[in-house]
């Protein structure tokens, strides 16, 4: 039975409309959890670099997040998040391409994460974090005596979590 024009359906008829917007609710939910779990994995630790010190000094463990190691990953998850937004502020056409769109960075997300990733990137990672942290701390002065610490040749071991 169809409703006349200007009248609304029935009270108990049940039509496309709320099966479409429960499809639309589930569609936005599961895009905002995966790009927020993407964004949230990408923080985690990855991988730990353990390097061993000469007599004196001790041996240092350097842990690698994702964002060290693959950082196309969370600028795709936000750009993710703001095609999701562009869903919500658009209608018809556009917000189809806002789709498509979100689905292109979701591709690429799992594109760039599957890709192997050579110890050799994740020891230049681990420079870079390491060099950072001791910017970080507290009492930390650069002089002329800060590349005696560093030991050439020394192996390195990497661990992945």
């Amino acid at each position: 039975m169809t409703a006349l024009r200007g009248q609304a359906p029935p009270a108990g008829a049940a039509g496309p409309l709320p099966r479409l917007r429960r499809e639309y609710l589930l569609g936005l939910a599961l895009g905002a959890a995966g790009a927020g779990a993407v964004l949230l994995s990408a923080r985690q630790g990855w991988a730990r670099v353990a390097t061993p010190a000469p007599a004196p000094l001790p041996a240092s463990v350097v842990s690698v997040s994702g964002q060290d190691l693959v950082p196309l990953a969370g600028a795709l998850a936000l750009a993710a998040l703001a095609s999701l937004a562009a869903v919500i502020a658009t209608r018809r056409l556009a917000r189809r391409l806002a789709g498509v769109l979100m689905a292109a960075f979701g591709v690429l997300i799992a594109v760039t994460v599957s890709l192997p990733l050579a110890a050799a990137d994740v020891l230049a990672a681990a420079r870079v974090t390491a060099v950072s942290q001791a910017v970080a701390e507290p009492g930390f002065r650069p002089g002329p005596f800060r590349a005696a610490a560093r030991h050439r040749g020394s192996p390195s071991r990497v661990t992945s979590r």
